[in-house]
């Protein structure tokens, strides 16, 4: 009679374990435990709800194991005994799903929020972590990190995670005409669809981001920003705005422009300020001649679309 309430027992705790493992394989007899522990040395002011980690063997002898960890310090997760690539990223962006999670070399983060063809709302800051070669087993850790070879015979393992976004703000300044504007939004290109978390490439489908624009304090500049996945170098990028206004009279206008150097203030290679001044929005809707002066941006002249701005953009 006792055995039959032990199998019971068994057969109610099973499924729980199965659940927390994230696991499709059997549960390893032998399991060892390391301390994942994010340093934020990279990005200070990251904000973040929680990360995933992923393991990927890199012996041959073990599957995929994914972990869901809350906050932004880390945390314990126990894995059989192997060679890893771990690769990690924060979990809390709608604007952001993970695809291709296979292979840790296909493993990308894509732009969810779709406006139109090609234009995305922000996916807000993604922060990635690789960590190669953490060899577990059961009298510690050793891993690969920085191009130098760590110990712990604790299970500690040391990482930093970093932006694979870059928050761009667009701000335009003494605005003429302003008074005639009743909305305002713009999209910035060239910017990543998606990215691969293991090196930081983007791929090969390039996106626009959209963005809402809106009068500042000095009630003559029009300024708006959101994040991207973006090139690692912003100095050799090849961006675009398109800026499209409804105004008072119900008539969109569209203005294009190139943006170089010298229209870039970048703070950091993740945060990019694009600094466009003077832009005159005539009474004239048939008047094409708006211009773009201070700073040199390659500018087309403003286009009267007769449809709404969601078209246009």
């Amino acid at each position: 009679m006792a055995r039959v309430n032990i199998s019971v027992m068994l057969l109610m705790i099973l499924p729980v374990i199965l659940v927390s493992c994230h696991h499709i394989d059997d549960y390893p007899e032998t399991m060892s435990g390391i301390e994942i522990l994010f340093e934020w040395d990279k990005a200070r002011n990251a904000e973040i709800d929680g990360m995933t980690l992923y393991f990927y063997p890199i012996d041959g002898h073990n599957k995929i194991w994914r972990f869901d960890i809350a906050g932004r310090n880390g945390g314990r997760v126990e894995l059989p005994s192997g060679i890893y690539r771990m690769i990690a990223c924060n979990n809390d962006l709608p604007g952001v799903g993970l695809e291709d999670t296979g292979n840790a070399s296909t493993i990308r983060a894509t732009a969810k929020r779709r406006i139109n063809d090609g234009v995305y709302a922000s996916t807000g800051m993604l922060y990635v972590a690789v960590v190669d070669e953490i060899e577990v087993s059961p009298s510690g850790v050793s891993y690969m990190y920085g191009g130098a070879l760590n110990e712990c015979d604790t299970g500690l393992v040391r990482c930093q995670p970093d932006s694979m976004s870059t928050q761009y703000t667009v701000d335009i300044g003494n605005v003429t005409g302003i008074n005639r504007v009743r909305s305002v939004a713009a999209r910035f290109g060239n910017v990543g669809e998606s990215i691969f978390l293991n090196d930081g490439h983007l791929s090969d489908s390039n996106a626009w981001l959209y963005l809402v624009l809106t009068a500042g304090a000095q009630k003559n500049n029009l300024s708006g920003s959101g994040c991207a996945f973006s090139v690692t170098s912003p100095e050799t990028a090849d961006y675009h705005l398109s800026v499209s206004i409804v105004k008072t009279d119900g008539k969109s206008i569209v203005k294009t422009m190139e943006i170089k150097r010298e229209n870039m203030n970048i703070i950091t290679a993740h945060n990019v300020i694009i600094t466009i001044d003077g832009i005159d929005i005539s009474d004239d809707n048939g008047d094409t001649s708006g211009d773009v002066g201070g700073i040199g941006a390659d500018v087309d002249g403003w286009n009267v679309i007769e449809i709404d701005l969601d078209s246009a953009i």
